[in-house]
């Protein structure tokens, strides 16, 4: 969960006195200017919206959590998401794009993606005419005579639905926050070790701004970068896309390699560091939206909301680690440990002849327990955090001699005997780690059967556990001390992590509930909530008559 998903400020509006002389730097005034004119494009239509029973939106929106519970994805990816699955679904329903937006819209706010009463009748054409430019590019990628229609049609289902995602859930002010972000950027260079022609940095920094401030997926991240080739993207009509789909075909695979580049990843890593320095400018031009430069100008007011700013990032991310780890828990029990645990007795009592009741209770307690152990010990950010918050942010908004963002190395490439030492070295450390947990293991008289699951559980419970402590991680604005205990963990844990990460990349593509949800449940289910809407509507108006 990125930090932009931690608040949403209210607008209060405040004036004060300015008692500072400084100046703002050119790029926090633009910032400033363009955050004031950007508007919703849906809160601005007018007339009648979209309307569906609570009674069959609870019961839509109990099946995407039950159905998510299997599926375990960020918070801030799960509408979009949803978005491609409901259009892969009702595409193979019915064949053709005609009328496909109406349906569409009522079925996210069925599932509460969208809110009841605030989808606009008025934006069902302007949905429509996407799906038509859509259907031109899906109508030439099936003519296709190459072996990549899988890859294309995954690649325009993503873009098709990050740019309705956009359309229907606009945040404006996250194009503003990157294009300062990107601005900094840009000053202080920090890839100039790096061989990149102007062209490829200023993509990599566009990709690693956009990665580092909200956390977006590959398929979002494809769709803004195509509205940066192609900035009046938008105002296309379905008939320019015959003429498009070469130039949209070699942005794909531009789009693509960039994405993999290490300099953007290495870019990227380094710019989470300022993240929380950036969401709190935007949460305080966000908040006061008329006084917002004379607070920024009077240091000691800064100081103060900086610090109840910091309060509440603090505060919101510790409840989202525990909500994170209470998902996690859930989808990796019902994914992977109920399936493991009906086939260990059976197994072991087959090859044994028993089964011994220590392992069994060991690999149910277990996965659960080391969940809450790595969630609990998380370390939060305190007040020398704060402080350097506010130092850096300082420095952004006056300028100043220090840089905002370090320098990106660029590795020097290493001689073939290093490469085999190394190879040598994390070879043993994986024989170490997994060697004693086994030998441990044994003696606590695990069969071969139980052993390998535990040891997938630890991997894989392992895994998720960092990947949900990583937001706390991104409050961090300089690095954290560590201590040589701390530093030999990570070190005989990297093995884990790194089997768990292929693991559970790995296991989430054979997803048999998934399976089932997505192709024997969601379609019943989806036209039966269809059905009784109408009949729910139908007793409406005949009981409205009657009155």
């Amino acid at each position: 969960m990125p930090i932009s998903a931690l608040s949403k400020p209210k607008n209060l509006g405040a004036k004060e006195a300015t008692i500072s002389v400084k100046t703002l730097t050119p790029p926090v005034q633009a910032f400033l200017a363009n955050l004031s004119q950007k508007q919703s494009s849906v809160s601005t239509l007018e007339g009648s919206y979209i309307h569906v029973s609570s009674v069959i939106s609870g019961a839509a929106a109990l099946y995407e959590k039950l159905r998510y519970s299997l599926d375990y994805r960020e918070e801030h990816l799960l509408r979009r998401h949803a978005i491609e699955r409901i259009v892969r679904r009702q595409l193979e329903d019915r064949g053709d794009w005609h009328e496909f937006a109406r349906p569409f819209l009522i079925e996210l706010v069925q599932a509460q993606y969208l809110r009841n009463d605030s989808i606009p009748e008025a934006i069902v054409p302007k949905v429509q005419t996407i799906f038509d430019r859509y259907a031109v590019l899906f109508n030439l990628m099936e003519q296709d005579k190459s072996n990549e229609k899988k890859t294309a049609k995954a690649w325009l289902l993503g873009l098709l639905s990050a740019e309705l995602d956009d359309e229907l859930a606009p945040s404006p002010e996250h194009q503003a926050l990157v294009n300062l972000m990107v601005s900094y950027v840009i000053k202080d260079d920090p890839l100039m070790d790096w061989s990149l022609g102007s062209e490829e940095k200023e993509r990599q920094v566009f990709i690693a701004c956009y990665r580092a401030l909200f956390a977006f997926d590959p398929q979002t991240l494809h769709f803004f970068l195509l509205l940066k080739q192609m900035p009046d993207w938008r105002s296309r009509r379905a008939e320019d896309m015959s003429s498009l789909w070469p130039s949209l075909s070699r942005q794909y695979f531009n789009t693509e390699q960039a994405l993999r580049h290490p300099a953007g990843l290495k870019l990227y890593r380094a710019l989470k560091s300022r993240v929380i320095v950036f969401h709190a400018l935007k949460d305080i031009a966000m908040k006061y939206p008329g006084g917002a430069r004379e607070l920024l100008l009077n240091e000691p007011r800064l100081r103060s909301e900086l610090e109840e700013i910091c309060q509440k990032y603090y505060r919101g991310t510790r409840r989202r680690l525990y909500r994170s780890a209470v998902r996690a828990t859930v989808y990796i029990f019902l994914t992977k440990i109920i399936l493991a645990l009906i086939a260990e007795a059976p197994a072991e009592q087959f090859i044994y002849g028993a089964v011994l009741a220590t392992p069994i209770v060991i690999n149910t307690v277990f996965p659960p327990s080391l969940m809450f152990l790595l969630t609990a010990t998380t370390r939060f950010p305190g007040r020398t955090n704060t402080r350097e918050v506010v130092r850096v942010m300082i420095e952004l908004l006056y300028g100043g001699e220090r840089r905002v963002f370090s320098k990106v190395k660029n590795p020097v490439g290493s001689s073939v005997f290093l490469v085999s030492v190394f190879s040598l070295f994390y070879l043993l450390t994986f024989t170490i780690t997994f060697g004693g947990i086994i030998l441990i293991l044994h003696r606590l008289h695990f069969t071969f059967i139980g052993t390998g699951f535990f040891l997938l559980f630890l991997t894989v419970v392992s895994f998720f556990a960092i990947r949900i402590r990583q937001p706390v991680r991104d409050l961090f604005v300089s690095s954290q001390r560590e201590n040589i205990l701390l530093v030999l963990i990570n070190f005989f844990s990297l093995p884990i992590l790194r089997v768990g990460q292929f693991v559970s990349l790995t296991s989430a593509k054979f997803n048999v509930f998934l399976y089932l949800f997505d192709y024997l449940l969601e379609a019943p289910f989806k036209s039966f909530l269809i059905v009784f809407e109408d009949v729910l509507g139908f007793f409406r108006e005949q009981r409205e008559d009657i009155v």
